[in-house]
């Protein structure tokens, strides 16, 4: 099988951008973003509670402030609306308000 090496903002296909996420457990992890309103993730975004969105807990992470900088990054996408996590509860609607709310919380790096 053939290995497909993508890099940051890379066009998979027609309306599909791939987006690097650094510091999570899994290194070369991508996010894709669907036509500029849905987003897929892997594991360092989560949803836990429906409507919400969390981070990997640090103790997972490889480097916590690469991890929240990646996210914070994704704040850069405005059109965002749907957030499809790889564990847990999607957010259907207002995906851009809830990484608003996540980036939000998340402690300072300095």
């Amino acid at each position: 099988m053939q290995r497909i090496r993508l890099a940051n903002g890379e066009t998979l296909v027609p309306g599909l951008e791939a987006l690097e996420l650094h510091g999570s457990k899994t290194p070369g992890e991508l996010a894709f973003l669907l036509e500029d309103t849905t987003l897929l993730t892997g594991d360092l975004l989560r949803g836990h509670m429906g409507g919400r969105l969390n981070l990997l807990p640090d103790a997972k992470l490889k480097d916590a402030a690469r991890a929240r900088a990646s996210v914070r990054g994704l704040l850069a996408r405005t059109r965002i609306d749907t957030v499809l996590v790889g564990d847990g509860w999607p957010v259907f609607l207002g995906g851009r308000a809830a990484l608003e709310a996540l980036v939000a919380a998340l402690p300072q790096d300095t």
